[in-house]
């Protein structure tokens, strides 16, 4: 009888529960199924999955290093750089007890975990923001007055010694909300199969590892032994061979017996494989290139890692960036600045950076092409302006389209002349008059 089929007949009440092994024609993946049944998933055994705890620091490693800038939108549609202290806030220093780095970190990973990331918006008298505080997860709990009119709903928060705070309050960043706008579906939520078999899987590998024997040998000796001395032989290869702290030892055996091992590898016992299956699994589910968990993919060369890391920007962390952009303009903004056109907006320049080299030729061609001036080109790469390159270079190859559809070539344009000098100046100049 298989594990499944022993699984579907009811226990009775003075029977024993059994431990079922892989050696009754149970797949791993029957084992961990088994295991994990009735088992919620936290935070706490997700973040033991190496390479899903790996792919969220990675998430939010880079959106915490990012910059994020206040600006405002002229009517020209350009826009300039607004400096506040909101924006010393989201890039230095959130808080006398934090900074800006940990805060974002903790809310984006409270954000992917849960569904849901929360900040304190702590206000001065006058309604300025006077510091930022993240709210862990489990310390917040958000109600409604119960309407089911949308335009009529009241929500509250309470957290830590706020009982029913406002919404202007609370920083509220959800992801991917369903029934409710203010609850999100976090990873631990929607990929639940997903990482409930991963956690299975690294349990089982460690207790593998742990206990599984390491040989499977074949014991040749002249004469039949008893059953005790079977038992006995069995018990002294089992503890000689089991667990990795007698990896290498060496066993001497009596009385003529020779041992024949062969090796248990970790493919013949299914590990490689789903461990493989498993990270692509969990790469999906952080929309990441399976090769940036581990997953060999061929070789790596400089150019399918530039790849990767746009890939990296525009799936998994250009969606994000553009919620928190509109999460921080909801609740960081007053009314009247999102009128007159202030926004905010994250530097991604840091993670497409490129080599020394290629940056240089990038610059210097929009130097060439006009499109900056040679010392703006000199600020992006941190070095210091030089006077006299900060109008742009003219390629004399370039015209303009005048108004009435003739086009002037800058070929045509001619340097002023020199005044002509009057005549009977002298050299010195005095008249010969004089």
């Amino acid at each position: 009888m298989g594990l499944l089929d022993r699984l579907k007949k009811p226990l009775q009440e003075n029977e024993l529960k059994k431990t079922f092994t892989t050696e009754e024609n149970a797949t791993m993946s029957d084992v961990i199924e088994y295991a994990l049944k009735d088992i919620t998933i936290t935070r706490e055994m997700a973040e033991k999955i190496g390479a899903l705890s790996q792919g969220i620091h990675l998430i939010s490693d880079a959106i915490a290093s990012m910059p994020v800038y206040l600006y405002k939108r002229l009517e020209s549609g350009e826009r300039e750089k607004v400096l506040d202290n909101r924006t010393v806030l989201l890039n230095s220093e959130n808080s006398p007890y934090s900074t800006a780095f940990n805060m974002k970190k903790a809310l984006i990973s409270d954000f992917l975990y849960y569904g849901n990331g929360y900040l304190d918006i702590d206000r001065n008298a006058d309604n300025t923001i006077k510091y930022l505080h993240h709210i862990p997860y489990h310390d917040i709990t958000c109600s409604s007055n119960g309407e089911q009119n949308k335009r009529k709903l009241v929500n509250t928060y309470t957290y830590w010694d706020y009982i029913n705070a406002d919404a202007f309050q609370v920083l509220n960043l959800v992801r991917n909300p369903k029934n409710d706008d203010l609850k999100g579906q976090g990873i631990l939520q929607e990929g639940v199969k997903i990482i409930s078999h991963a956690n299975g899987f690294e349990d089982y590998t460690s207790n593998t590892l742990q206990n599984v024997f390491f040989a499977k040998a074949v014991i040749e000796k002249e004469g039949i032994l008893s059953k005790l001395s079977r038992q006995s032989l069995d018990g002294v290869l089992k503890r000689f061979f089991s667990g990795t702290k007698n990896a290498g030892k060496v066993l001497i055996l009596d009385d003529g017996m020779k041992l024949k091992t062969v090796a248990l590898t970790p493919a013949e016992i299914e590990l490689l494989n789903q461990k493989e299956f498993t990270i692509k699994d969990i790469a999906r589910i952080l929309k990441l290139q399976p090769s940036m968990l581990g997953v060999a993919t061929g070789g790596m060369t400089y150019t399918n890692e530039a790849e990767n890391q746009l890939v990296f920007l525009k799936n998994a962390i250009q969606p994000i960036l553009i919620l928190i952009q509109n999460t921080f303009n909801k609740y960081l903004l007053t009314e009247k600045e999102k009128l007159e056109g202030y926004f905010y907006e994250f530097s991604t320049q840091e993670l497409l950076k490129m080599t020394p080299d290629k940056e240089l030729k990038m610059w210097g061609q929009a130097v060439k092409d006009m499109v900056m001036v040679s010392n703006e080109a000199r600020a992006k790469m941190n070095w210091n302006s030089i006077d006299g390159l900060d109008r742009p270079i003219i390629n004399l190859g370039y015209g303009v389209l005048n108004e009435d559809g003739t086009i002037t070539s800058h070929k045509d344009s001619k340097a002023p002349k020199e005044e002509p000098k009057e005549e009977g100046t002298a050299k010195g100049g005095e008249s010969d008059d004089e």
